[in-house]
């Protein structure tokens, strides 16, 4: 479910990329999704998991997702976030609130 809290960030589930998107250090979520976070395909974004912080690039999710609240996320850099699939993870514009 896509829970918006004070710092301008989503919390949605955690979802493996799809085989195309392995290695290829972007996550996806719906377009409806980067429009509340206010950004497009290839800005980046936060990624806050259990053990650091991650930034990747935004891509817009495949149709099959959209409606789902989830972030498409390669195993690697759910690994460098300590982030687990099914789990909700905060993802937040690092340009958010910045002049």
């Amino acid at each position: 479910m896509n829970m918006e809290n004070s710092t301008n960030a989503l919390s949605l589930m955690a979802a493996e990329s799809n085989k195309e998107d392995i290695g290829r250090d972007y996550v996806r979520i719906d377009k409806k999704l980067m429009e509340k976070l206010g950004v497009k395909e290839g800005d980046m974004v936060e990624l806050e998991g259990e053990t650091s912080i991650v930034t990747a690039a935004v891509k817009q999710s495949h149709p099959a997702d959209v409606g789902l609240y989830i972030v498409r996320i390669d195993s690697k850099t759910r690994n460098k976030a300590g982030i687990s699939l099914g789990k909700n993870v905060s993802i937040r514009n690092p340009r958010a609130g910045r002049k």
